[in-house]
């Protein structure tokens, strides 16, 4: 993704919007949370 990402979203236009996130839990549980965010967002 990375700089890519926000070379298409200047071209479209889109919003970029910067979201900063704390996990509670670690190891397996950390990486579930994780899935699962990615999955949504």
């Amino acid at each position: 993704m990375g700089w890519l990402a926000g070379v298409r979203d200047q071209i479209l236009g889109a919003p970029r919007i910067r979201l900063n996130l704390a996990l509670q839990g670690g190891g397996s549980h950390g990486a579930f949370t994780w899935g699962v965010l990615d999955r949504l967002l």
